[in-house]
């Protein structure tokens, strides 16, 4: 999961709500989920108030290790309209 840059899905089963990130930076989809491996929260502001004992992780879409970051990142807004993930239904703030 190292070389591949992509579009994931973070479930709170507690809230019953989603979170839709993004990975492309260093270490892409790898790298981002030991951030929130490490910290419960990837820096989230929302996430930070859940417990990350109820998070089910998914990946949504695999993109090219050569993706654009710009193009990431369009690719992460709509899924964060199809999936309804921003606040106050889901726990993207942006």
């Amino acid at each position: 999961m190292q070389q591949w840059r992509g579009i994931y899905f973070i479930f709170d089963k507690e809230q019953k709500r989603g979170y839709v990130g993004s990975a492309y930076g260093e270490d892409n989809l790898i790298g981002r989920w030991n951030n929130y491996a490490s910290n419960g929260h990837g820096g989230n502001n929302l996430l930070r108030k859940c417990n990350p004992e109820n998070f089910e992780f998914t990946i949504l879409e695999l993109l090219s290790p050569a993706a654009n970051p710009t193009d990431v990142l369009r690719r992460e807004a709509l899924w964060k309209e199809k999936l309804k993930t921003r606040s106050p239904f889901g726990l993207n703030e942006n």
